[in-house]
């Protein structure tokens, strides 16, 4: 059978994304960057004044329970074809057109075309006219249904796999790009990749960590001058914590006499908290939530790189999927 290819753009997602976006945070609230997501996407068949109705109705199927989300990536693809079964005409007054659909779902690779998951319902709806009893039915479709979920659930859990299992291959193509000084491009791909499959994530943000450039090395001198103002603000537990989180940022490779310095300053701490306090205090502890909150926040910056470089550089996206409805 012949196959077609259907094309979209980045675009779309995103014009999607910000004509939804408050029905998708509040349904939500994750980054898309974060979690393992799918895009949504409308088949032609679907009729033009249905389009949003349909296209919100997949969001809150791919959301319902925080399962899914609008995602920024669009390889990934949540879609429906629509059937009509019946159209009838009601003898009411005014008259009515009464439809019976079959509406299937798939999740998949559109850029492989390869389906991950698919289901069907059957609903009914009730017009003035056939896009009414479109936009009816549409209303009837429930994303807390059991069937609907156990379909999501499947296809999330093969984009799982595909990260399991092309890790090395998203690690080749973002060299590539690096290769071809297309250092933007390469950091949103490796961005890309869900903190939820954790080893491959923690390769392609290594890689990030990589290409992406570094601020200088902080200068020990000038944060422990800092870290020991914030103590002596307070002497308490408090101006401890705020000394440590200024400690953190201090590099590993510090020179021996700074490195001297820190550990005096932190047995001085130390010291005081058990006279005062009669308890110990844990720089330890409290230097490493410190270095995780500076680690989030450089991977939140490596986050809004690649959602910036995805909104200013939309390039086609080919989706080949027509077989899907051909089945």
């Amino acid at each position: 059978m012949k196959q077609f290819l259907f094309t979209s753009t980045l675009l779309l997602c995103f014009c999607f994304f910000n004509n939804n976006q408050c029905q998708a945070q509040q349904l939500e609230g994750k980054d898309p960057l974060t979690t393992i997501n799918l895009s949504p996407f409308l088949l032609p068949s679907i009729p033009l004044e249905c389009r949003n109705s349909m296209e919100l109705k997949l969001i809150q199927i791919a959301n319902y329970k925080n399962i899914g989300s609008v995602s920024v990536n669009p390889r990934f693809i949540i879609t429906a074809a629509i059937n009509t079964l019946s159209k009838n005409i009601l003898s009411t007054a005014p008259t009515m057109i009464a439809l019976d659909l079959e509406i299937t779902f798939f999740i998949g690779d559109g850029q492989q075309g390869k389906i991950f998951a698919t289901t069907s319902k059957y609903v009914k709806g009730v017009g003035t006219n056939e896009t009414k009893a479109f936009m009816d039915a549409i209303k009837h479709i429930r994303p807390e249904d059991s069937a609907l979920q156990a379909f999501v659930i499947e296809g999330r859990e093969h984009v799982f796999d595909y990260y399991k299992t092309k890790c090395d291959q998203v690690l080749n193509e973002a060299d590539l790009l690096i290769a071809a000084n297309k250092y933007k491009e390469a950091v949103y791909n490796l961005m890309l990749v869900p903190e939820e499959c954790t080893k491959c994530f923690e390769r392609c943000l290594q890689r990030v960590r990589e290409i992406v450039p570094q601020k200088a090395h902080f200068n020990c001198e000038k944060l422990l001058l800092k870290a020991k103002a914030q103590w002596v603000a307070s002497l308490d537990e408090r101006g401890a914590d705020s000394a440590a989180a200024t400690l953190a940022l201090i590099d590993e490779d510090i020179n021996p006499e700074c490195d001297k310095q820190i550990k005096t300053f932190i047995t001085e701490i130390s010291s005081t908290i058990k006279q005062r306090n009669n308890r110990e205090w844990d720089y330890k502890e409290k230097s490493q939530e410190a270095k995780l909150d500076v680690a989030n926040e450089m991977i939140k910056s490596y986050r809004d790189m690649a959602s910036d470089y995805a909104k200013n550089n939309p390039p086609p996206q080919t989706y080949n999927i027509e077989h899907w409805i051909r089945r």
